[in-house]
């Protein structure tokens, strides 16, 4: 019984220690408009990545399934192009693109990383002390924060999720709504 309460325990304080990122349940009505640039951003890395891919693959099969994608980037890309910052709302968005093909499972609501900082990439990215190399990870693709904060310092974000990644990992596009000094 000692042995079983003790593995017990040693599991509950596993999953306590690799907690996931807290997500606020509704988006914020500053969020929503204000990230239209930061989806429309995404969108256009994304179709990039499609377009290195299909100019490097040599399968044809692999290259009609990229071709596919980039077809439905494009659609995307014209539908958040035609509309205005008002008509914006990321889960209207989020799933345009099927999950299936990213890798991705998540929603499109606000996420706050406490102990969270940015590196020197372009675009940068989010990294947080329970981040594990499977991820997940957030690239910053907008911002309504100006300044951004300095790479490598610590603040608490808040992050508004604005497309998934294609890749093997959870990964997603974000817009920072909210910086605040730890």
């Amino acid at each position: 019984m000692r042995v079983f309460l003790a593995m017990l325990l040693a599991a509950v304080t596993l999953v306590a220690c690799v907690s996931p990122p807290v997500v606020i349940s509704t988006p914020t009505a500053v969020s929503a408009g204000s990230c239209l640039p930061a989806a429309r951003r995404a969108v256009e890395l994304e179709i990039q990545r499609y377009q290195n891919w299909l100019q490097n693959e040599n399968d044809p099969v692999q290259s009609t399934a990229y071709q596919e994608r980039l077809r439905e980037l494009n659609r995307l890309q014209q539908r958040l192009d035609s509309i205005s910052p008002t008509d914006y709302h990321p889960a209207d968005f989020f799933n345009a693109i099927p999950q299936a093909a990213t890798g991705a499972s998540a929603s499109a609501a606000p996420i706050v990383l406490d102990e969270a900082w940015l590196d020197n990439g372009e675009p940068p990215q989010v990294h947080f002390p329970q981040q594990t190399r499977s991820g997940p990870f957030y690239i910053v693709t907008g911002s309504i924060v100006d300044p951004l904060p300095e790479a490598e310092k610590r603040v608490r974000l808040t992050l508004q999720p604005v497309l998934p990644q294609s890749y093997l990992f959870p990964s997603f596009y974000v817009c920072i709504i909210a910086v605040d000094e730890q």
